[in-house]
């Protein structure tokens, strides 16, 4: 038999008013201490650049070892210590700094070599991870290569953007709303959902994607939604401009019966009864492809019992049969595993 597909609303037992949602996600590969401060686990890089001049005729010195940063959430400092170096002709050290998914490192030290071996530096608080790499330097200006870098994760203080571009499309198996994403660093959305009037009083669904099907939707009534954005540290965006759909009654085409989808090479072959509908049927075939949380229209099917070209990305399915009026029937829904 088909398999009804009903996306569940999430609810708030707590107030009618926009609920908000923190969500906690580590961001730190070893200790997160009570204080505040975290310290990360050092990954050796094979491809890490010597930074070193040949211009005395000298060797350069020794690459420092002991690194060790840690990363004080609250103060959004990292400290950086290392061992020091043994080479009597030993000018300093220099720190830098550089974007995990960069290449190009940033002096963070100053333009003297340090002469300590501890130093802070405030990285961006954009919730990237940063590498530290410390070398040394002698007083004829040639500077080690580093024995390998240290990586923190910054924390976020900035929320994300608000989404953008909203829609809002009617099927009779529910309102879909879509929008662009926001900035970097979204760890999820929350969609809200209003009669005109009034506010949501169930609480937003929440969303990892960029497109929400409401099957909670009512007939012939207009929904306003909207959507923000939030980031792991559960700050959020500002709220979208608002959309508004109806989801429409089903028309006078009958409901396509006897649905089934079966594996076809590199595709998915959906197939129902045409004695259900009569010839002469067009029909419309949906899937949650490439949005999870959305139905999407993968296909119009000619007046025949099948349709094989369904994405095999794509499990869960329903069809619908469209009058002479162009409106469509109650859905009829299948999943292949």
């Amino acid at each position: 038999m088909p398999h009804l597909i009903i996306l569940a609303r999430r609810r708030s037992r707590l107030t009618p008013v926009h609920s908000r949602l923190t969500v906690v996600t580590a961001a730190v590969a070893l200790t997160v201490g009570l204080t505040g401060t975290v310290a990360t686990t050092a990954s050796a890089s094979a491809t890490t650049p010597a930074r070193q001049t040949a211009s005395s005729g000298r060797s350069a010195p020794s690459a420092p070892t002991g690194l060790m940063v840690e990363y004080d959430r609250n103060t959004l400092t990292a400290t950086i210590t290392w061992d020091p170096n043994s080479e009597r002709d030993l000018a300093g050290y220099r720190v830098y700094r550089r974007v995990a998914e960069s290449t190009s490192w940033n002096l963070v030290s100053g333009s003297a070599p340090l002469t300590a071996t501890s130093t802070t530096d405030v990285p961006p608080a954009t919730g990237d991870t940063y590498a530290y790499e410390v070398h040394a330097v002698d007083r004829a200006g040639n500077e080690s290569a580093a024995i390998g870098e240290w990586n923190i994760v910054s924390r976020d203080t900035t929320p994300p953007s608000v989404p953008t571009g909203l829609t809002g499309q009617g099927t009779t198996a529910g309102n879909t709303v879509r929008w662009q994403a926001s900035s970097d660093h979204v760890d999820h959305y929350e969609v809200w959902a209003a009669l005109e009037g009034q506010q949501d009083q169930d609480g937003p669904d929440i969303v990892s994607g960029t497109a929400f099907t409401d099957a909670q939707a009512a007939q012939g009534v207009a929904v306003t939604y909207t959507v923000d954005a939030v980031d792991a540290e559960g700050q959020h965006s500002l709220v979208s401009q608002p959309a508004t759909a109806i989801r429409p009654a089903p028309g006078t085409a009958p409901k396509p019966v006897g649905l089934t989808a079966q594996y076809r090479g590199d595709a998915v072959r959906i197939s129902w009864d045409t004695a259900s509908g009569g010839m002469g049927e067009m029909y419309r075939i949906y899937s949650r492809y490439p949005d999870p949380a959305a139905w999407s229209q993968v296909s119009t099917a000619a007046p025949y019992s099948g349709y094989t070209g369904v994405p095999l990305i794509g499990s869960y399915f329903y069809v619908v049969s469209v009058d002479d009026q162009g409106r469509e029937s109650a859905p009829a829904f299948t999943s292949v595993s």
